[in-house]
Formats: structure tokens, C-alpha cells, sequence
């Protein structure tokens, strides 16, 4: 193929080969790139058909094309369903971490709310068989939120 990515085209379907699935603000917020390159790159990956529009706003990877503009060799890796489900939960915790982190840092957290939800997990764990699958991470979240009630 003759045309060659440019930088912000590049970025932007680093991100996608990554994502699999994003829209423009997800870009952007990856990146840091302003909203016209990445439209201009989103329209330029669609008409060279490395991606393709899938709805309104949500563009995805079309890795059978991909090949003609030198995607690495590791991306040609197939990826196994369990390889998804364990990217998708470690992408989850991060959200997961970054929004515990941000509870934190607000001096407004009622801690009387917290302490219902604390009871509310109390009363769960009371009802729940220590044998059900689960139970573990309903522990995890109790102690987790007794940290935060208690100020650590």
C-alpha cells in the first residue's frame, strides 16, 4: 500500500488495535490529541479500511486489513477468550482503583452512608454460606470498606 499513517493517525489506531471498540472522546482522552486530528484520523482509517464505523460515534479494529500497514507482529497473536476476560478485568480494576482513589481524595464522603453499606455487607456475609462462590469478594469489599470508614 502506498500511503503512509501519519503520527496522529498512528496513535489513534494504536489505541483501537488496543480497545478493540472506541469512540472519538476515548481516543482523545487516551491520547491527548485534539478532537479534529482524531476525527481526521478516524475518517482516514475508515476510508483505508483498517477500522470501520460500527454505529454513530463507535469505531472498531478490522485486523484482516490491518496487515497492509505494518501492524507488529504481536498483534497478529490470537487472543484466546480467557486472554479477553482477564484484559477486560484488569482494565476494570484499574477503573476500579482510580475511582476508589477519588472517593478518597473528597472531604464529603458520608460515612454514615458508608457504615450502612458496611452493615448491609454485614448482614450479606451472615446470610451468605461460607462455601459460596463469591463470598471472597464480598469479604474483600467489607474489610475494603471498613478501611475507608475507619480512615486508613
Amino acid at each position: 500500500m502506498d500511503y503512509q499513517l501519519d503520527d496522529e493517525e498512528r496513535t489513534v489506531l494504536d489505541v483501537i488495535r488496543h480497545e478493540g471498540r472506541v469512540n472519538p472522546l476515548r481516543v482523545r482522552d487516551q491520547t491527548g490529541l485534539r478532537k479534529q486530528y482524531v476525527n481526521d484520523a478516524l475518517r482516514q482509517l475508515v476510508k483505508l479500511g483498517v477500522i470501520q464505523k460500527v454505529n454513530r460515534g463507535l469505531y472498531e479494529h478490522v485486523p484482516d486489513e490491518d496487515d497492509l500497514l505494518g501492524a507488529d507482529q504481536d498483534d497478529e497473536v490470537e487472543r484466546t477468550p480467557e486472554d479477553a476476560r482477564i484484559q477486560t478485568l484488569e482494565e476494570r480494576n484499574e477503573d476500579l482503583r482510580s475511582q476508589l482513589e477519588a472517593a478518597r481524595s473528597q472531604d464529603d464522603v458520608d460515612r454514615e452512608c458508608l457504615r450502612e453499606a458496611h452493615a448491609a455487607l454485614d448482614r450479606a456475609l451472615a446470610e451468605l454460606p461460607e462455601s459460596a462462590p463469591g463470598r471472597t469478594a464480598v469479604e474483600d469489599a467489607h474489610r475494603r470498606l471498613w478501611k475507608v470508614i475507619d480512615g486508613d
